[in-house]
């Protein structure tokens, strides 16, 4: 037996070449479709002469694919098994010809090898799909900037006029059409819970990408696909969540050691081994994703348009963007769900976050850019914390609300690394401790938890997320006003005295204020749960080695302090960026 392999580089490049929500949706199916479908079918063709099932290839059943030859198709990785070197031969010049129409630009390798013999010795081949590049007398593609102009676009929903694109384009534009043709819900009084599958509609349409399946699913319940960020964040913020698996290829040899057929076992049996780990995870996070959009956004009123964007989701890897509001709400859903089920080795897939949160008008390349790298450092603490031989879930985030970003880390380090002056000694203050690890009873719902209390009642009866324009429209109501918030942030790097003084005349006024209120009848002047008094002892009760409300010193370090009150007043503060666009 001989495999044929196939290994994709540079999708990312791909994915993100152009900088429209429209072209990133379409590119990302496209690249799916042609991945886990075109070449499943060229594949199973040539071997079996024999047409697959569509729904076959459609879902994610790996034993009935091996069955048919097929080894892998996620993960930018393509085997498939044939019984002769020709057919392999066959079937990889027919996938060239498919990979050169669907998606130019990219960088593929390929090989064939004998399954008996191994694949050590037998290099690849490298080809890089050829892409047009434009000349100085040939007019650039008006819609993604990439290729030459070649034929004129049809008008479409976000496009004022005709424009002028090259052939990549037009093709992405008309699987975009195909694939957002979907059957939609009658009107009526139905919610993002009571969903129909009419397994009749859309029958033409090739849903491959886990991206287009989750759209569709809200497309048909009534709400309206975004074909721009614009469109998408409405008033808010954007936030780009970048998420992937931890420890997943350590936790991997783990699993295939503990089994036996891998000592004698053949390349496909080993394939097959991995394609269930992988797979296990693959289709759990998919599950999680789809529950955690599910449960955040399930207050959506009917024929609005979908707040969120699922970008990206290949094996352990998640790319989406979302209104900045439910940033935070949505990734402890997912994290919920991860930790609530175990993949192929009997314990749940973990994941490090990165979130950044900006305008949409920044390119988005340098917000993927910043999310990675928040991704990065959400791992780096993963990594120094095991929790029953596998690292905990972990985030990082950045809020910019400037008009430029750099390396997320780098800033922090330039920021919210303060030296100060006191008498004849340096203080030397930390004022942010991300990234911080995810989960129940972990750092970050205790600072969730305080954001949450710095919100009006009727803001946290209502279950709203910590961004909600609502609590900036009921700020009267604020235990703290948006001036203080932004007051305390500013005073932080002064030092904890500065600081400390600060709190306590906030805490004088509102404890004043709260007497003035206070009746003739049995009402009494203490604190109330959700005073500013409580929500410091709150503060202070997370860390017990406090020297003030908001900073501690750190073990082992000669005058270093650091707090969490800065993380707690920058997830506060997500609620004013609306409204800090809207008065713009």
């Amino acid at each position: 037996m001989f495999v044929a392999q196939i290994e994709f580089k540079r999708i990312q490049t791909f994915l993100f070449s152009s900088s429209r929500l429209h072209d990133m949706v379409a590119a990302n199916a496209l690249l799916a479709k042609t991945i886990r479908y075109d070449l499943v079918v060229a594949a199973i063709a040539i071997e079996k002469a024999i047409l697959p099932d569509k729904t076959l290839l459609c879902d994610n059943n790996s034993d009935a694919l091996a069955e048919l030859g097929i080894l892998s198709r996620d993960g930018g990785h393509f085997y498939a098994l044939f019984s002769s070197c020709s057919n392999a031969k066959r079937f990889i010049a027919e996938a060239r010809t498919i990979l050169i129409n669907n998606l130019a630009g990219l960088t593929v390798h390929t090989r064939i090898f004998n399954e008996a013999k191994g694949a050590d010795s037998v290099p690849f081949e490298t080809m890089t799909l050829p892409s047009l590049s434009p000349l100085t007398l040939f007019k650039k593609c008006e819609q993604s900037n990439i290729g030459v102009a070649e034929q004129k676009s049809k008008r479409t929903q976000d496009l004022e006029k005709k424009i002028k694109i090259s052939q990549q384009t037009a093709l992405k534009n008309n699987y975009y059409k195909q694939l957002t043709t979907y059957k939609k819900a009658p009107d009526g009084n139905q919610g993002i819970e009571a969903s129909k599958v009419d397994t009749q509609a859309n029958e033409d349409r090739i849903v491959a990408d886990f991206a287009s399946a989750i759209s569709s699913d809200f497309v048909e319940q009534g709400y309206t696909l975004p074909t721009s960020f614009d469109e998408l964040v409405g008033d808010d913020y954007l936030a780009v969540i970048s998420a992937d698996g931890n420890n997943m290829g350590q936790r991997f040899i783990a699993h295939r050691n503990k089994k036996e057929e891998t000592h004698n076992g053949t390349f496909s049996d080993k394939q097959r081994i991995a394609e269930v780990f992988f797979g296990s995870a693959r289709e759990q996070l998919k599950s999680a994703v789809k529950q955690g959009i599910i449960a955040t956004f399930k207050h959506l009123p009917l024929k609005s348009p979908m707040p969120f964007q699922v970008l990206m989701l290949g094996g352990d890897d998640l790319l989406l963007v979302c209104q900045a509001k439910y940033a935070f709400e949505l990734v402890k859903q997912i994290n919920s769900y991860l930790s609530a089920t175990p993949i192929a080795d009997n314990k749940p897939l973990t994941m490090s976050f990165g979130v950044c949160i900006a305008s949409h008008n920044l390119p988005f390349y340098r917000l993927h850019y910043a999310a990675e790298k928040l991704n990065a450092s959400a791992k780096v603490k993963a990594r120094g914390t095991q929790e029953n031989g596998v690292q905990p879930s972990c985030i990082d985030w950045q809020i910019v609300t400037q008009a430029w970003l750099d390396n997320p880390i780098n800033a922090r380090k330039q920021q919210q690394i303060k030296l100060t002056k006191i008498n004849d000694s340096t203080e030397t203050l930390l004022l942010s401790q991300k990234p911080y690890l995810l989960g129940k009873d972990k750092e970050f719902n205790d600072i969730m938890s305080l954001a949450e209390r710095f919100l009006p009642a009727s803001h946290q009866d209502a279950a709203l997320p910590l961004g909600d324009p609502t609590a900036a429209e009921e700020a009267q109501y604020h235990i703290m006003s948006r001036a203080h918030v932004y007051q305390l942030m500013h005073t932080l790097p002064l030092g904890w005295r500065q600081t400390e003084l600060l709190i306590n005349k906030m805490i004088a006024r509102d404890k004043q204020h709260a007497e003035l209120k206070v009746t003739d009848n049995n009402d009494s002047a203490s604190p109330a749960p959700n005073s500013l008094y409580a929500l410091f002892q709150a503060l202070a009760e997370v860390d017990s080695n406090k020297v003030s409300y908001a900073f501690y010193p750190l073990q082992g370090a000669s005058n270093y302090y650091t707090t969490k009150l800065g993380d707690v007043l920058e997830l506060v503060s997500l609620q004013y960026l609306s409204r800090e666009k809207e008065v713009s």
